[in-house]
């Protein structure tokens, strides 16, 4: 509600900008990037370092004797 009314404000037309914004040049290299990321050339964007779910942690938890202290 809020992003219509303040494109209507400052005379901004919401679908010409998302259409400019979808040609961007990060978009057109993705397809690139996925394909060396394929071979092993880029690492995975994103890796967890730690416990993800729920019972990860409290497995991890239920392992570590000492306090918790956070690092």
């Amino acid at each position: 509600m809020l992003g219509l009314n303040a494109a209507r404000l400052f005379a901004v037309d919401p679908q010409a900008t998302r259409c400019a914004l979808a040609a961007d040049k990060l978009e057109l290299h993705r397809p690139a990037a996925r394909g060396l990321a394929a071979e092993g050339a880029l690492p995975l964007p994103w890796q967890p370092r730690g416990p993800v779910t729920r019972a990860e942690v409290l497995r991890w938890r239920a392992s570590d004797t000492g306090p918790w202290i956070p690092a």
